[in-house]
């Protein structure tokens, strides 16, 4: 267990109902924000760790603000969008920096049509 600058732990629990998979690609994730689905410019890569059935972890630079983010699974034009609920996040250090590891559970697909605004 390390320890993060804000004195948090950084030890994780694993409360996963299926299989994880090690996921070290990046994906791209929008916030949802006051139910709004985002526009496909709000949509930025991110460092992924692992993914399941039921969910998949990332790394953000900062802490999540939104509870919930749409996940673009697989490489442009065959992406399959999901709606993930944030369930912890972790202060954790991943390539030498500090970062918060996000663990959603996947809560179905997204609706989401590609549009640029």
């Amino acid at each position: 267990m390390k320890e993060h600058p804000s004195g948090r732990s950084t030890m994780n629990d694993d409360h996963r109902t299926t299989p994880r998979h090690g996921f070290p690609y990046e994906q791209l994730v929008a916030a949802v924000t006051d139910g709004n689905m985002p526009s496909l410019r709000a949509f930025r890569a991110v460092p992924c760790e692992d993914v399941s059935r039921s969910g998949i972890a990332f790394y953000l630079e900062d802490e999540p603000a939104a509870k919930e983010y749409i996940v673009a699974l697989g490489k442009p034009p065959k992406e399959t969008y999901m709606c993930a609920r944030v369930v912890h996040v972790r202060p954790v250090r991943h390539n030498g920096q500090w970062r918060y590891r996000v663990g959603c559970q996947f809560t179905g697909r997204a609706r989401f049509e590609r549009r640029g605004s």
